[in-house]
């Protein structure tokens, strides 16, 4: 008996573990191979989240309706059968062309599927067992989930910080087979345990007698009186919904911290971490706030997140950030409190953990796969939180003098009210209105700003008193005297609003795909145009437009000399900028502005006339297409559908955002063609080249593709590559370093490496666009990368024999993390 509680804790727990560890080492081995979509990884998380479904519904079978010597005897085998496909095979083919989709999931089933879902019956199948024995605490033994959670904590921490920046893919099988063998014979351990301990109270006949004699442990919250049919099946929608709000919340918040506030690397990991915690200490029996305890706290976060989500805000990154992950731990752990309340006896355990997953898999369904074609905007999140708000037990408890329906109809009245003044204070203030206004007890001064007891309140300050400090503070106030149910209507209104007025009419184009949302906004008098992904900007243009239907205008067409004198020999002063800015839509913008690393690169193959065939991995917003010169052929290599639309349209200047493609191709013989599809595996599949220039541009701040700076994927590039070509990366980053990386990849293949960090930016370089940036270009002898490789900016002393090697097998993303932001 001693052992007894040990050896189950550590069962459950070294489970949980390597359930976390199996999804990123089968995402390690599939990534090189299909890609960085970010469709490969939802089909991922559907599928584990799927076979985490069956596995529960297997435990639930299992216990039900078999006796626990045969669930013992047929658990074990099982345990055993699937421990002969171990370790997890690393070569697993290639995806091949057409179902891709198809073969991801075969791939997944016949890879990691059978240990995958046979480590995830272990969690409720040994709460289960352990209930049967005469422990002192077996008639309540969901606390042993508190063990599973934080046996999932560890493994999803241990694979960034421990497996992967020392061990292979290979290792890492073999460290999984490991843990898997160490797991075994516990479980063996814990059958033979429940058996020989088995309660005299326990029932040893299949337990479907339990389904009309509803028993409970007395630290069981919940009412002991058996349930009728119709309260079971209440019982079950709530334990569904509650499962389901967290689940969508914690994708929703995910997205959305790591989008559009602080795209730091793995970011992602805090909310999973949270999540995971509010689950041990919901059923943690030490910690005894209950979930309406909780749902006292939920309005208060509820207000600082409308705040700053009213204002649009997006700085300070670290304050907003942790408003947000406040409240989605407050309000999961009122969700996960109301499951652990609510819970059943130990008999409906398996059932219990059943109905939870299906909750976790729906919520997981809605986010990842229907809401990216059903919405154009993250829609999910505001909606979890509005149903978070009405999942507060305060809603039920509350009584009113007014009957229900009254009670929702004047309720319904004040988030009307709410909305319109959102709504009207924001319409104010993008048409200029609000700046005009004189407002009470304030004194209007020349420069527009107001003044009130001698402090001066700028129109910035005072805007958003007015749409989101008078908003927030009438919600506040709808909760007063029983107003759960006012101040859940008034919130979702106000997060309504939020969705509709967006970031204003500066926004002109929207589209949300599998890869994120892009959107193309304008500045105030919408002579700039400009492409972002969150906080990410993929390119920017000067717009003409005629006066009044704001018409796009084409700009005047160059030769190849009148462009290339623009480009490199013209001093453009504002003055000259005033006379000619009709000009100004030719010139490459941002990253790739003609004064910076990529516009030197093709200013020298120009004169050298080595720019016929041009890859470049990444459209953005088409800037390098600007660079095309007669009897040239750019191909773009893009991923993601949306952006080959709004960078290339069928029919140039009819509706584009961006011109530079369509500027390129008014020379006849320039050709641009456009490949949908990930760069590295369509540039090793393409009949093209050999490539005079192979330019990889699709590094982004959260994230980086890792499976394209690998050896293996640059051999790929140089297969397409002329003798003299050049592979040219564009390595700006907030948090990745990618210099050593690919300096030691170049040393292992006897190439030269030349780094240029473009830090500086000039005042009339600025009103032209351009941006800082730093680029990396390998070449196979020095003198392919004359005259450039004798210029003192041009730094080739990278030689990076001491950092690791990526390859496909290994790569320590983190080894490359940039701890002081700087380049």
């Amino acid at each position: 008996m001693r052992f007894l509680l040990p050896i189950f804790f550590l069962s459950i727990f070294l489970s949980a573990g390597l359930l976390f560890l199996i999804q990123p080492l089968a995402a390690k081995i599939l990534l090189p191979l299909l890609g960085g979509s970010p469709a490969v990884w939802n089909t991922c998380m559907v599928f584990f989240q799927g076979v985490l479904l069956l596995g529960y519904g297997y435990s639930h079978i299992l216990t039900t309706y078999f006796a626990p010597r045969t669930q013992a005897v047929i658990h074990i085998a099982l345990l055993l059968f699937v421990g002969l496909s171990l370790p997890i095979p690393i070569d697993v083919g290639e995806p091949g062309t057409g179902q891709t989709s198809y073969w991801l999931l075969k791939t997944l089933l016949l890879t990691v599927g059978l240990p995958f879902f046979i480590v995830s019956t272990t969690g409720p199948l040994l709460q289960r067992w352990f209930s049967t024995t005469s422990h002192p605490q077996a008639k309540d033994p969901y606390f042993l989930y508190a063990a599973s959670n934080a046996g999932s904590i560890i493994g999803l921490l241990s694979f960034p910080a421990l497996l992967e920046p020392f061990l292979t893919r290979s290792q890492q099988s073999i460290t999984y087979t490991i843990g898997y063998a160490m797991l075994a014979p516990l479980v063996v351990a814990c059958s033979i345990l429940s058996l020989k301990l088995a309660s005299s109270l326990s029932i040893t006949a299949p337990l479907i007698v339990a389904r009309s004699t509803e028993t409970r442990s007395p630290s069981s919250p919940a009412p002991a009186e058996p349930l009728t049919s119709s309260a079971l099946w209440k019982r079950r929608a709530s334990w569904l919904l509650f499962a389901f709000v967290p689940s969508s919340l914690l994708l929703g918040v995910t997205q959305y911290i790591t989008t559009d506030l602080a795209p730091v690397p793995l970011l992602w990991i805090v909310p999973l971490l949270l999540y995971l915690l509010t689950f041990i200490i919901a059923f943690s029996p030490r910690i005894r706030i209950s979930a309406a305890g909780w749902g006292r706290v939920v309005p208060l976060c509820a207000i600082a997140l409308l705040v700053g989500m009213l204002l649009n805000a997006n700085h300070p990154m670290s304050v907003l950030a942790t408003i947000h992950l406040i409240f989605f731990t407050v309000a999961t752990l009122m969700c996960h409190k109301r499951l652990a309340e609510s819970r059943p006896p130990a008999a409906r355990l398996t059932e219990f953990y059943f109905i939870m997953s299906l909750g976790g898999v729906l919520g997981g369904i809605f986010n990842a796969l229907i809401a990216p074609i059903a919405f154009p905007e993250l829609f999910e999140y505001p909606i979890a939180i509005g149903l978070i708000l009405f999942l507060r037990p305060q809603l039920a408890t509350e009584q009113s003098k007014y009957g229900m329906l009254l009670r929702w109809g004047l309720s319904l009245v004040g988030a009307l009210a709410i909305s319109v003044w959102i709504l009207n204070v924001n319409a104010s203030i993008d048409s200029g209105q609000f700046a005009r206004l004189n407002f009470p007890f304030l004194t209007r001064q020349k420069n527009g700003d107001h003044s009130f007891a001698g402090f001066t309140i700028t129109l910035v300050v005072l805007a958003g008193i007015f749409r989101a400090g008078v908003p927030a503070l009438a919600c506040l106030l709808l909760l007063w005297r029983s107003g759960s149910t006012r101040f859940a209507l008034a919130v979702v209104a106000s997060l309504a609003c939020v969705v509709v007025v967006g970031e204003g009419t500066k926004i002109r184009y929207k589209i949300r795909t599998f890869f994120g949302i892009h959107k193309v906004s304008v500045n105030e008098r919408s002579t700039w145009t400009k492409l972002a992904h969150g906080t990410t900007i993929h390119g920017t243009q000067s717009r003409l437009t005629t006066p009044p239907a704001n018409l796009l205008t084409p700009p005047p067409q160059l030769s190849a000399q009148e462009r290339f004198d623009l480009f490199y020999k013209t001093i453009r002063t504002p003055t000259w900028v005033n006379a000619n800015f009709n000009l100004l839509p030719l010139i490459p913008t941002t990253y790739y502005h003609p004064s910076g690393p990529i516009g030197e690169v093709f200013k020298m193959l120009t004169e050298q006339g080595r720019v016929r065939r041009v890859a470049l991995v990444g459209m953005g917003a088409g800037t390098l297409a600007a660079y095309a010169v007669p009897n040239s052929r750019f191909t773009f290599y893009e991923i993601d559908r949306a952006v080959i639309n709004i960078s290339a349209p069928a029919t140039p200047y009819s509706n584009n955002w961006f011109t530079f493609i369509a500027d390129a191709i008014r020379d006849p013989s320039v050709q641009v063609g456009v490949e949908e599809g990930d760069g590295r595996l369509r540039l090793r599949e393409t009949a093209e080249g050999p490539f005079d220039l192979i330019v990889l541009d699709a590094f982004s701040s959260d994230a980086i593709p890792v499976h394209l700076v690998t050896r293996e994927a640059i051999t790929i590039y140089l297969s397409k590559l002329q003798p003299n070509g050049l592979i040219a990366f564009h390595i700006s980053n907030r948090y990745f370093d990618l210099r050593n990386p690919l300096a030691r990849i170049a040393t292992d293949l006897n190439l030269k490496v030349f780094v240029r960090n473009d830090s500086v930016v000039t005042s009339n370089q600025l009103d032209e666009g351009k941006s800082e940036s730093l680029w990396v270009v390998m070449a196979r002898e020095t003198k392919h990368f004359l005259p450039l490789a004798k210029l003192p900016n041009w730094e080739s002393t990278f030689t990076g024999k001491s950092f690791p090697l990526w390859t496909d097998d290994h790569a320590n993303v983190l080894g490359s993390f940039i701890s002081d932001r700087k380049y």
